[in-house]
């Protein structure tokens, strides 16, 4: 199995609290869907609760029919959709950062103070500061749609700034095509996945 550089992916901020009461977190998960949703923590594996507060290096693991979404007093809030695999690495007022390893979410952010939100995934970045866009990782190969506002995507090779309807697909050697407005099709894929709450 071949090992992928990481890149580094979206700017937005984050902000998250262990599994501690709602009112002390400044990130808690406000919605578990299905049975298999878990928050790994210093090495132990944790089910995911409604109402359950997320610290900085806590992972977010879905399985195939489950859903949760995170929401943070920053204004972001996290769908994470099935079979998807998350870490918060760092949150702090109007910074923060996430790596999506493998599966889908969608990201809504609305700040009105100026901030930086990053995701990481295996080939691509994406630099937000106020949007609704969605990302997916799949074989280390990642996918960009935005809903509204723009998006700036970097790759190894390439890259460009999306708006609203626009898409960029990455190969698992960083490598970015051309962007692409996406057919109603694929945009009905992703919002199926990620539920009617994204």
């Amino acid at each position: 199995m071949k090992s992928m550089p990481w890149v580094f992916g979206a700017f937005l901020l984050v902000f998250a609290s262990p599994a501690l009461a709602q009112s002390d977190a400044p990130c808690v998960l406000s919605r578990v869907e299905g049975t298999t949703s878990h928050v790994l923590r210093e090495g132990k594996s944790l089910p995911a609760q409604s109402g359950m507060g997320i610290i900085s290096s806590d992972s977010l693991r879905t399985g195939d029919a489950s859903r949760m979404t995170l929401h943070c007093t920053s204004g972001v809030v996290v769908t994470i959709g099935p079979d998807t695999w998350i870490a918060v690495d760092k949150v702090a007022p109007q910074q923060g950062e996430i790596r999506l390893f493998d599966g889908i979410a969608g990201f809504v952010l609305n700040w009105r103070k100026p901030g930086v939100f990053q995701i990481r995934t295996p080939s691509a970045i994406a630099a937000v500061r106020s949007t609704e866009w969605a990302m997916q990782v799949k074989s280390g190969a990642t996918s960009v749609f935005v809903r509204d506002g723009s998006v700036d995507v970097t790759a190894r090779k390439g890259g460009a700034s999306l708006g609203p309807g626009d898409g960029i697909d990455v190969s698992d050697q960083s490598v970015a095509e051309p962007v692409k407005r996406w057919g109603q099709a694929r945009i009905d894929l992703c919002n199926e996945l990620l539920g009617h709450y994204w």
